[in-house]
Formats: C-alpha cells, sequence, structure tokens
C-alpha cells in the first residue's frame, strides 16, 4: 500500500479510538491525563500518523498535517467519537511527537528497530529536540526556525541564503529569500505575524503549521485562517 493509499483508507484500518471499549478492557484508566498519555505511548507512531513505514519525509509531514487538521478542526475523531478538550490536547501531543522523531533521520533510524517509544526512551535515545518542537508553543521562535518549519522554503534554499547574507539579520536573510523569488512578501509578513503570536502565546507551532499549510493550498492569507477558526481575535492580528 502506498502513502496515499495508507492516508486516505478508511478509519477502520487506523483511526485511533479511545473509547474503543471499557477502561478495564484497554487496560488503562483513560479519564485521567496520566493513563491516557500512557495509552498513546503503545500507539505506533506510523498508525498515529495514518502513514506506511516507508514514507518519504514529506509524506510524514502531510499524514501529520491531515491528522492534526481532522482533530484541530473538528474537535472528535474521523468516527465522530467526541473526546475532551484535554484529550484533544493529548492527542495532538502525540501525534506531533510522532511528526518530530520521524521526520527526523535519526530518531527515526532509532525508532524503526523496535517500533517501541518507550524502548526508545529507556534506550537513552536523545528525544528532548523532538519534545521540544512537538510541546513548542508560548515561545519565542526565530524568523529563520519558522521559514524551516513552514517548509515554503527547502532547507538547501534557505542554507544558500544564509551563506549569501553573511553576518547579516534574519529580516535581512528573510528579505533575500524575497528578493531572490524564494518567498513572496505575503508568505514572509504571515511568517512575522506568525512569531509575534507565539510570542505571546496566543498560537501553538501546530496551529501555525496548518495555517501555513492551508495558505499554500487555498491562498487564504494567515492571518484569515487564524480569526475565522476562532484561534486569535482581529484585534490580535490588527496593530
Amino acid at each position: 500500500m502506498n502513502d496515499e493509499e495508507m492516508m486516505t483508507s478508511s478509519s477502520e484500518s487506523h483511526a485511533y479510538n479511545p473509547s474503543e471499549g471499557s477502561d478495564e478492557e484497554l487496560g488503562e484508566d483513560v479519564a485521567t491525563p496520566e493513563g491516557f498519555n500512557s495509552y498513546l505511548q503503545s500507539f505506533d507512531f506510523y498508525e498515529l500518523l495514518q502513514i506506511s513505514a516507508d514514507s518519504s519525509m514529506e509524506n510524514v509531514h502531510k499524514g501529520y498535517l491531515k491528522r492534526v487538521r481532522r482533530l484541530i478542526g473538528t474537535h472528535h475523531l474521523e468516527n465522530d467519537t467526541e473526546l475532551e478538550p484535554w484529550q484533544v490536547e493529548s492527542l495532538v501531543q502525540a501525534i506531533s511527537l510522532s511528526h518530530e522523531v520521524l521526520r527526523d533521520p535519526h530518531t527515526r533510524t532509532a525508532y524503526d528497530k523496535t517500533r517501541d517509544f518507550k524502548k526508545l526512551v529507556s534506550d537513552g535515545v536523545d528525544l528532548e529536540p523532538a519534545r521540544k518542537r512537538a510541546a513548542a508553543a508560548k515561545s519565542v521562535h526565530s524568523l529563520l526556525s519558522l521559514i524551516r518549519f513552514s517548509q515554503l522554503v527547502s532547507r538547501s534554499d534557505l542554507e544558500t541564503a544564509i551563506n549569501a547574507v553573511e553576518n547579516q539579520t534574519e529580516l535581512e536573510i528573510a528579505s533575500y529569500l524575497v528578493e531572490v523569488g524564494k518567498l513572496t512578501v505575503e508568505e514572509l509578513e504571515s511568517i512575522t505575524l506568525a512569531r509575534y503570536l507565539l510570542a505571546l502565546g496566543k498560537i501553538t507551532m501546530t496551529q501555525y503549521e496548518l495555517c501555513i499549510s492551508e495558505m499554500q493550498d487555498i491562498g487564504t492569507p494567515m492571518w484569515v485562517n487564524l480569526v475565522a477558526k476562532g484561534w486569535v481575535k482581529m484585534s490580535d492580528v490588527i496593530s
């Protein structure tokens, strides 16, 4: 089965359903944050993202965006089983951690050896960078790191820009990317706005990545998506 088939397969094959069966049948008290999080850790990262184990890095990212878009956008799962807000948050964090572990070649290689997250932790694999990226919120992110996260510019183009405008400010490097046609003015303005909102704790990195993705797909400015989804107020985006 290829990546597209995996990502469009029915919910019966891979959908996560925390309410399937009683707490006793699940073997965890999923009604508590501790039990719910422990239960999530038993899931295969590829299944959480609904992708195949040989997925490209691009499709790891696509699977992640598709999963969190459904969760954050509807606050329930594909089978309409409603979740408590804290369960939605925990599930998004688990999906985000899966995404961060699998998008890094080093941690992905380590994970693929056993496909067991708890074993990964016990083996002493450094997961702190992945955990921090997955839980990123209310943080001051650099402009260049947000450009990288957006995937609007390839890693090689970003490195080329950094080398071409050596010893310059981040804004000057970003302006260079606009100048050479790797980034549009609207995209840079959206990323700059996101940096401000992230620093204030108004949005999370997951919300940022979703809005960037939708901006690419349908051309709607980021601020329009953020306000339409109710994640920020109009007053937050108009200075």
